[in-house]
């Protein structure tokens, strides 16, 4: 007798499809020259200090973007959401003329934009009020069907 046996779906929760989009979007940044890091170091202190190290094996590239471990283990299953942290490579001297003041707001506009389009484009809703003193809260879509 001939036993068929029946596949069943892969079923993922919300917080692996959540990071898998996330991923996604990382991976898009970091063709852009932008250093994306998920679950990077402990807190936002020493992610921080140690994108200052990447910067300097990687002068190429001209942002960064991630979130670390405390962020990470706060991900939740239902309704997930996480902070990120984000900046350029370069910081502004106190003696920095005009010219160099507008141009590293029109890089950080510019890296803002990038991300929210990105974020958009992996199925992310944002969560930012336009301050770049306020991380980005990148937050899961869901289900559409389900929302309707």
């Amino acid at each position: 007798m001939k036993t068929e046996t029946m596949e069943l779906p892969n079923f993922r929760s919300d917080r692996q499809i959540f990071k898998s989009q996330i991923a996604e979007m990382f991976k898009e940044l970091r063709k852009k020259k932008v250093i994306a890091r998920m679950n990077f170091w402990c807190c936002q202190s020493c992610g921080c200090a140690n994108v200052d190290r990447m910067f300097d094996e990687k002068p190429e590239m001209w942002g960064y973007v991630f979130y670390h471990q405390q962020d990470e283990q706060g991900i939740g299953e239902s309704k997930p959401s996480v902070h990120v942290a984000y900046g350029l490579t370069a910081e502004l001297s106190k003696d920095a003329s005009d010219d160099e003041r507008k141009e590293m707001d029109r890089k950080e506009r510019e890296l803002n934009r990038l991300m929210l389009i990105t974020a958009q484009k992996c199925g992310l809703l944002v969560d930012w009020n336009g301050d770049t003193g306020r991380r980005m809260e990148l937050v899961y879509r869901g289900n559409e069907d389900e929302q309707n």
